[in-house]
C-alpha cells in the first residue's frame, strides 16, 4: 500500500513538472510571437517629453490657455508669407534639384523606397513625399537602416566621432549638451567638418546634408515688426526665450577650450538646431536591434547542458526564459521606466510634410530590420498625392515657432490669453 502511494506521488509531481514546462513553453512563444508581430512605434512627436517655449510663456502671464482658433494670427502669417513667395519659390526649385544626387545616394546605401518621390506640390510649396501610385494601407514605402541616421538618447548620450573631433579638450561640454544641440552638432560635423560617417561604414553623407533645407523661414528669423505685426505677445516671448537659450548654449559649446568655436559658427549652429527642431522624431526606446546571437549562443549552450545529463530540461527552459526577458526589459520596459527618450533623424522619411488629422503614413521602429520604416495608413494614398505624417498634438504656436507655417482649423491650436489685469473691458 506505500509502496503504490509513493509510485501515484513520483507520478504526479513528474505530470506537475511536464505541465510546468509546457506553460513555460507557451508563454515563451508567445512573448517571441507579440514581437514578430508587433512594431515597436516611435511617436512623431518630437517634443514628446518637452516643455515647449510656448507653454513655458503662458506661465510668464500667469493665465490658463483656452481653446480658440488663431483665425487672426493666421491672416496676419499668410500676409507676411505673401511679401516672400519669391524667395521660396526659387529656394524650393533650388532644393528639389538637389534631392536628386540625395534620391541616387539613398538607393546606392541600401535605403528602400517604392512607390512614392520627393517633389513639390506646386510654386509656391515646399518639398514632400507623392505618390508614383496608389499605396495600399498597411503597405511599407521607405525602409532607412538605422547607421545611416543620426540619433542622441536623452537625459545623456553622445557620440564620440563628435567628442573626439570637436571636443577633445573638454568632453563634458559636450556630453551635458541638450538633445536639439546635440544633433546640431553632429549635423553641423558632416556637413563642415568631415562627411564621412565612419558609424556607417565610411559612408559620405554630403548628398543628404546637401538635400537639407539651408534657411528656415520661422520667427526666430523674423524682424521685431514682423512679429509685432502677429499681435501675440506669448509668440514674441517665446522667440525672445528660444534666441536667449540656444545664444547661451553655443556661447557654452565655444568657449569650452575645444576646436568647435573655429569650425562651427553661431549661424551654423542655429542650422543645425532648426534641422533638429523641425525633421527629428523621438520615442521611449533606446535598446539595440534584435541581435540573434545571445539566442542562438543559448539555444546552443541548453543543448549541451542536456546532452551532458548536467540537469534537467526544466531547469534549460527556466535558463532560457531569462535570457529572452531580460533582453526584453532592456529594450523596452526599462527605457520607459527611466523615462529616456531617442531622437532620430532619419533621411528621406525626415521629407514627410505634416497634417494635424488624417495622416496617411507612420513612422515605426523595425526591431528585427534594425531600421525605420514609413508604412501607409487607412485609407490608402491616390496617386499623385501627398503622404503626409503626423509630428505629434502641434498647436499653431509650436508649428509657426519651430516649422514656419500654420494649420488653418487646427483642431489642437490654444490661444494665450493676456493676464486679466491687461483687458481693456472699460
Amino acid at each position: 500500500m506505500t509502496m503504490v502511494s509513493v509510485q501515484t506521488s513520483r507520478a504526479e509531481r513528474s505530470s506537475m513538472r511536464k505541465r510546468n514546462l509546457s506553460l513555460k513553453c507557451e508563454v515563451l512563444l508567445v512573448i517571441i510571437q507579440s514581437l514578430i508581430a508587433a512594431d515597436i512605434q516611435l511617436s512623431d512627436a518630437f517634443l514628446s517629453n518637452d516643455i515647449s517655449l510656448t507653454r513655458l510663456s503662458s506661465r510668464l502671464v500667469s493665465t490658463p490657455a483656452i481653446s480658440k482658433t488663431h483665425d487672426v494670427a493666421i491672416r496676419r502669417v499668410s500676409l507676411l508669407e505673401a511679401v516672400k513667395t519669391g524667395s521660396a519659390e526659387t529656394s524650393t526649385s533650388s532644393r528639389l534639384k538637389r534631392t536628386f544626387a540625395f534620391t541616387d545616394w539613398a538607393k546606392e546605401n541600401d535605403i528602400k523606397y517604392a512607390g512614392i518621390q520627393v517633389s513639390s506640390g506646386d510654386q509656391n510649396s515646399g518639398l514632400g513625399l507623392y505618390a508614383t501610385q496608389t499605396l495600399s494601407p498597411q503597405s511599407i514605402v521607405i525602409q532607412v537602416p538605422t547607421k545611416l541616421t543620426l540619433s542622441v538618447e536623452s537625459p545623456s548620450d553622445y557620440n564620440k566621432v563628435m567628442e573626439q573631433g570637436l571636443f577633445a579638450s573638454n568632453p563634458k561640454a559636450y556630453r551635458n549638451a541638450p538633445w536639439w544641440a546635440a544633433l546640431s552638432i553632429q549635423l553641423n560635423y558632416f556637413d563642415k567638418v568631415n562627411s564621412i560617417n565612419e558609424r556607417a561604414g565610411g559612408v559620405s553623407m554630403k548628398p543628404w546634408m546637401e538635400s537639407l533645407p539651408r534657411v528656415y523661414d520661422t520667427p526666430f528669423h523674423w524682424s521685431d515688426s514682423a512679429l509685432a505685426e502677429l499681435q501675440y505677445r506669448p509668440m514674441v516671448e517665446a522667440v525672445t526665450l528660444q534666441k536667449r537659450l540656444w545664444k547661451i548654449q553655443y556661447d557654452s559649446l565655444a568657449s569650452s577650450g575645444s576646436v568647435f568655436g573655429s569650425l562651427i559658427t553661431y549661424e551654423d549652429f542655429v542650422w543645425g538646431c532648426e534641422t533638429a527642431r523641425s525633421r527629428a522624431f523621438s520615442g521611449a526606446y533606446s535598446g539595440s536591434a534584435f541581435n540573434p546571437i545571445p539566442y542562438a549562443t543559448v539555444a546552443a549552450l541548453v543543448a549541451v547542458y542536456l546532452g551532458l545529463g548536467l540537469g534537467t530540461v526544466e531547469q534549460a527552459a527556466n535558463g532560457a526564459a531569462l535570457v529572452v526577458c531580460g533582453s526584453i526589459l532592456k529594450d523596452f520596459v526599462f527605457p520607459k521606466l527611466l523615462k529616456v527618450q531617442k531622437y532620430v533623424i532619419c533621411p528621406l522619411i525626415d521629407m514627410a510634410n505634416h497634417v494635424g488629422v488624417g495622416a496617411s503614413g507612420n513612422v515605426a521602429f523595425e526591431y528585427f530590420a534594425d531600421g525605420f520604416s514609413l508604412s501607409v495608413l487607412e485609407p490608402g494614398v491616390s496617386q499623385g498625392s501627398e503622404m503626409f505624417i503626423q509630428y505629434g498634438p502641434r498647436n499653431n504656436d509650436q508649428l509657426l515657432q519651430y516649422y514656419g507655417f500654420v494649420e488653418t482649423n487646427n483642431v489642437h491650436d490654444v490661444y494665450i490669453l493676456p493676464p486679466l489685469r491687461e483687458w481693456d473691458i472699460a
